[in-house]
């Protein structure tokens, strides 16, 4: 999809699942920023040493965000920094949340952008939810 530039916004924890999805939408010929690829790749200590700047910098650089979430993510400060720059940033229609796992949260879908759409993943047939992921148009 020409123009389209998706960001991954994951924990750690939840890598492998991150990874199948970011296959798929590359397949799909969907550009995508996947910090396993994008920083781990390019110069680390150059990242690491203004996370901040440069994940804003990452944001700023996609046209979408999916965000992946599990029970333990809407606690840490890092993601939730993410989370709202990805909130200011993008338009509502060009996110997604993927619950990752079944959530037990008090807050509607367990998103952490009220109102974001919320997609399950299924392990068992990962491609089945894409559809609900690729951008529209």
């Amino acid at each position: 999809m020409k123009n389209v530039r998706i960001f991954l916004s994951y924990s750690s924890a939840d890598v492998n699942e991150v990874r199948s999805v970011a296959e798929r939408l590359l397949s799909f010929g969907i550009s995508v920023w996947f910090a396993e690829c994008d920083v781990l790749s390019s110069n680390y200590d150059a990242f690491e040493s203004a996370p901040d700047d440069n994940l804003k910098k990452a944001i700023d650089s996609c046209t979408h965000a999916i965000m992946f979430i599990n029970e333990s993510c809407k606690k840490r400060e890092y993601y939730l920094r993410e989370a709202k720059h990805i909130e200011v940033q993008m338009e509502k229609a060009h996110m997604r949340a993927v619950c990752v796992y079944p959530l037990s949260s008090s807050q509607p879908n367990g998103a952490v952008i009220s109102n974001m759409p919320l997609v399950q993943f299924d392990r068992n047939t990962p491609q089945s939810f894409m559809p609900a992921l690729l951008p529209r148009g």
